[in-house]
């Protein structure tokens, strides 16, 4: 959908990854308590985290699962600046899932082009070509489990995009 992301984004109460990045956008506020000195050191990491990566929520957006609401399914989307050779993809496994590897094939790539994919959390990179990821896709596995009833979801997973070679 080209040009959706520039109106994404409503923010986050929480620090916890999963909610910080659900309300990740092109706007985006926080709802926290500012006189709570414990919260800084999260705030600032994730803050960080979001300004590395704003402008890709401009690009065209792409959902790459279905849109459900129950705690059984998994639910990504990647932002795509084709103009920059610069993506975004989100997922988040949700707690009801018994699935711990989905795989995501990509839209809106250059065929020909390498891409270079970096996993946030982890650090982890790889390359493959743009065909590579529309065809056959993108794994990605979370195999955290929720540790309280209380916790919905079980994680999220964001990856950045830069293409290499044209």
């Amino acid at each position: 959908m080209k040009g959706i992301g520039k109106v994404a984004g409503v923010g986050s109460t929480s620090l916890q990854p999963y909610d910080f990045r659900s309300g990740m956008g092109s706007n985006f506020s926080l709802a926290l308590n500012y006189q709570d000195p414990c919260i800084w050191e999260g705030v600032t990491k994730l803050l960080n985290e979001y300004k590395c990566i704003r402008h890709l929520f401009a690009g065209d957006f792409h959902p790459l699962t279905p849109y459900r609401v129950s705690d059984d399914v998994w639910l990504a989307w990647q932002f795509n600046r084709s103009d920059l050779g610069e993506g975004l993809v989100q997922a988040f496994r949700r707690s009801g899932s018994g699935i711990s590897t989905h795989q995501f094939r990509l839209h809106g790539l250059n065929p020909k082009a390498l891409y270079e994919w970096k996993d946030v959390d982890s650090g982890r990179t790889a390359k493959m070509t743009g065909d590579a990821l529309m065809e056959r896709g993108l794994e990605v596995q979370v195999k955290d489990q929720p540790s309280t009833p209380r916790q919905k979801f079980v994680t999220s997973w964001m990856l950045c995009l830069n293409q290499i070679v044209a």
